[in-house]
């Protein structure tokens, strides 16, 4: 790189009518604050972000763009440092050739995703259809091919199933690759729609199970059981999986009256409004609070014009400062089970909204997922949670998408924190 970059320099330094009064040199980052420090330079402290280059142009639309996408990129960093743990234990100093181009496959799809462009949510839809998300997949799928591989060799088995359904009896082996034990872990498995029954050994006793479905608009021919793990670090535990045996199955029931799901921790009450079932509190312990929770949509600005910002990726605009209700809930079926308890609720065939309360966890899950009729143009969709029961003086905590957790106030002036 230096090879290349100095003559540039020896060429602009000799050359005055294309420096001026400059010099150019290499220079580190000691060298840039110890100069400005020298100037009486305004200080600025607190959040830059949103950030806005003019009128009605800040960028804040990249917090929630494409999530699919960056679903994704998650997913893929994941699999990539199982796949470069998974190698180095199975392989050790020695080079496997088929997992070493798995790697470098998806060590290229995770460099590519990380461009600022792809992780934002602010590349164009078609780049994001045509190679981010197959490019991704591809890369993922084959790591993934060879982590069963390398496991495999770890154990000293031939073969490792990764399907359930065509026979009954299996070994299911649960690899951990965190430095520390997981203990209680709640294991997710597809598995084919014919299940109907799954009991789970850990090669002494009988564990408790239990079979979800998955909602048919999202997955078809697909359910999932789920059970609680204890694995070791950086090692795994194998367990067996009998499709043949007895237990028992709690189908999904249609709620129309008010009820709640609940562990031994936290619970979720939803009440009627209307013709629906909507969420309307939230138990923690010994203290329940009034938490409402509704799929609301703004209306984007669409005008281009020289002077008109629409929104987009990069930019949230709507056209009022409030949203409005854009679905229906047109049902809400309920499954409970010794794991898990989960509300689904489909709202007017364009998604499903899934809330999720599993033993020992003090939290509940909620996942959307859109997928079935085509989401109307210009919709800037949310989900707003409200209640009255909370007084924090408008201070609030937010942990910055996973980075550090900040302390924002809001100001009589306007909004002093991030757009969430």
């Amino acid at each position: 790189m230096f090879d290349a970059i100095d003559p540039v320099l020896d060429e602009m330094n000799e050359d005055p009518s294309i420096t001026g009064n400059y010099t150019f040199s290499y220079k580190l980052v000691s060298d840039y604050m110890s100069e400005i420090s020298k100037h009486n330079l305004k200080t600025y402290s607190g959040d830059l972000m949103p950030y806005s280059d003019k009128p009605h142009a800040y960028w804040s639309g990249y917090y929630t763009s494409y999530p699919s996408v960056k679903k994704q990129a998650r997913r893929a960093e994941t699999t990539l440092r199982l796949c470069n743990i998974v190698y180095t234990q199975t392989y050790g100093g020695s080079h496997e050739e088929q997992m070493h181009q798995a790697l470098e496959q998806l060590r290229t799809a995770v460099g590519d995703i990380t461009h600022h462009d792809g992780i934002t949510g602010t590349s164009k839809e078609r780049v994001n259809r045509e190679y981010y998300l197959p490019t991704l997949e591809k890369a993922i799928t084959t790591c993934e091919n060879e982590i069963l591989k390398a496991i495999g060799k770890l154990i000293k088995a031939s073969t490792m199933e990764q399907t359930i359904g065509s026979f009954n009896q299996s070994a299911l082996v649960v690899y951990n690759s965190l430095s520390w034990k997981q203990e209680q872990q709640i294991v997710h498995v597809r598995v084919q729609n014919q299940v109907d029954s799954i009991c789970v050994f850990d090669g002494k006793k009988k564990l408790d199970s239990q079979l979800l479905e998955i909602p048919t608009s999202l997955e078809k021919d697909s359910k999932e059981f789920v059970f609680m793990a204890n694995v070791p670090a950086l090692g795994y535990e194998t367990y067996f999986i009998d499709t043949s045996c007895e237990s028992e199955i709690n189908a999904p029931i249609v709620q129309t009256e008010e009820f709640s799901i609940s562990n031994e921790v936290t619970s979720l009450k939803f009440c009627k409004a209307g013709d629906h079932m909507r969420l309307c509190s939230h138990k923690s312990g010994n203290v329940e609070m009034e938490l409402n929770q509704q799929v609301l949509a703004y209306e984007g600005y669409s005008a281009w014009g020289q002077d008109e910002q629409p929104s987009g990726a990069y930019i949230f605009r709507p056209k009022t400062t409030q949203a409005a209700p854009l679905f229906t809930i047109t049902s809400t079926r309920v499954q409970r089970g010794p794991i898990c308890e989960r509300v689904v609720q489909v709202l007017s065939g364009y998604m499903t909204q899934i809330f999720t309360i599993c033993k020992g966890q003090d939290y509940f899950e909620l996942e959307t997922i859109i997928g079935g009729e085509e989401l109307p143009d210009g919709k800037e969709i949310v989900t707003q949670f409200s209640s009255g029961d909370i007084h924090n003086d408008q201070v609030l905590y937010c942990d910055k998408n996973g980075i550090e957790t900040r302390r924002f106030e809001y100001s009589k002036e306007g909004v002093s924190f991030n757009t969430l």
